[in-house]
């Protein structure tokens, strides 16, 4: 899951306004949860990297679900999170904040 949405620059700015960047309180939450595994900041090397470290860390795979040129984009100062949890616990996890299935380890 993608908790956020990347940004850099003026667009980090925006996003915060906007409430579409977690904070790091966020992020301890999300670690308290049972049913989180792992949450992971994306930063400049964007989420496609993160997601496919977790999967190596893992001896698993990264299937991406969406586009992988959108996972490439920067998360500059980690606007971002990668969390890994079962596809039921997506709906639970209600920060107000985007979050998006963007791809399955296997």
């Amino acid at each position: 899951m993608l908790v956020g949405v990347p940004s850099v620059g003026l667009a980090v700015l925006e996003a915060e306004k906007k409430r579409r960047m977690p904070r790091p309180g966020d992020a301890l939450s999300l670690l308290e949860d049972g049913g989180v595994h792992e949450v992971i900041p994306v930063g400049s090397t964007g989420a496609l990297h993160e997601a496919r470290v977790i999967a190596e860390d893992s001896s698993l795979l990264f299937e991406p679900r969406v586009d992988p040129k959108e996972l490439r984009m920067s998360g500059g100062p980690s606007t971002a999170l990668i969390v890994t949890t079962a596809d039921t616990r997506l709906k639970r996890l209600r920060l107000g904040y985007p979050v998006r299935k963007i791809g399955t380890l296997r």
